[in-house]
């Protein structure tokens, strides 16, 4: 007659172990989606100044556009008077993509920004958008220096 080999008290049987490694994959799945929702862009993540320039003629007065290579949204409230924001969302770091009538738009999530003064206006995002320093070079709003 063959012995019967039972469990130790303190062994793990192959249910727990697949349970575990199904909670562990999910785990490690939710983590990669949370890090992509937060990790695009660069500036405000980084602590980086965006630069650049653009020809003043290019941002409308009581618009604004968004430079995604620069990683910017620049805006000209009223004639003459021109802002340049970080392109990054402050809710979870989303680059803003354009700038509308109801304000600096960021696509993930439906946030809003004020074009006069980057403060959050709709939507998750609380906190404004940081303003980049710039100045007037001729014809050119040059940022970022």
């Amino acid at each position: 007659m063959a012995a019967e080999i039972l469990p130790s008290e303190g062994s793990i049987d192959r249910r727990t172990v697949l349970r575990g490694a199904a909670i562990g994959g999910g785990v490690v799945a939710l983590g990669g989606m949370l890090t992509a929702c937060g990790s695009q862009g660069s500036a405000g993540a980084g602590g980086t100044v965006p630069t650049g320039k653009v020809a003043l003629s290019k941002v409308p007065v009581g618009g604004g556009i968004v430079l995604p290579a620069q990683n910017v949204a620049i805006t000209q409230p009223t004639a003459g008077e021109y802002k340049v924001f970080d392109g990054n969302c402050t809710h979870q770091n989303c680059p803003v993509s354009e700038v509308t009538n109801d304000g600096i738009k960021c696509p993930c999530h439906s946030g809003y920004y004020d074009p006069s003064t980057g403060a959050a206006i709709a939507g998750p995002p609380k906190d404004p958008l940081k303003e980049v320093p710039f100045h007037i070079e001729g014809n050119e709003l040059v940022f970022g220096s």
